[in-house]
């Protein structure tokens, strides 16, 4: 198989979650997790799995959409601010959710904002193309499952002093 065929094969297998093998002859190498990342300081260290990313959106679509990704078990979920939250004013909508991981013996962290990082906007993914996620969400309930989750708030002050909160990591407890 030639080294085109072989990238493009490896990629439709990632897409569809199947393992991909590091080396040419897959019956000696590991798997490799699909969507995983090595820190290349520490090779040794077991590869991390991104976080999902979602948008707060001060909607009842925000919940349905971290409902998705917390009810699938993700181990990390992170929730980008694209408005000014103040960190003493988190709307309602986001505190149930920080509320319900606290209730269910989560540690709720707020942390600044590490002084470098890079600025990346992630954008709600509201193609709902099944609609069965709708049936499934039933409002009350659907918090419950950030009883299972660690919360860190990340925050940074602005140039008129104020802090901001800047993004919402939710992190899976190892029961």
């Amino acid at each position: 198989m030639n080294k085109l065929a072989s990238v493009s094969l490896a990629i439709l297998m990632c897409s569809l979650g199947a393992p991909v093998y590091a080396a040419d002859d897959s019956s000696t190498a590991a798997p490799v997790a699909p969507h995983t990342t090595v820190d290349p300081a520490d090779p040794a260290q077991p590869p991390t799995i991104p976080p999902e990313k979602v948008t707060f959106l001060d909607s009842r679509i925000f919940d349905i959409e971290l409902f998705k990704y917390l009810d699938a078990g993700k181990e990390s979920v992170e929730i980008s601010i694209a408005g000014h939250i103040s960190l003493s004013a988190i709307p309602p909508r986001l505190d149930r959710w920080i509320a319900k991981s606290a209730e269910g013996g989560g540690k709720v962290e707020i942390l600044p904002m590490p002084a470098t990082r890079m600025l990346i906007f992630s954008l709600i993914s509201m193609a709902f193309s099944s609609m069965g996620i709708w049936e499934k969400f039933r409002e009350e309930s659907a918090y419950e499952k950030a009883k299972k989750y660690d919360v860190k708030i990340f925050y940074k002050k602005d140039s008129t002093g104020d802090t901001l909160v800047e993004k919402v990591v939710m992190n899976k407890r190892k029961l």
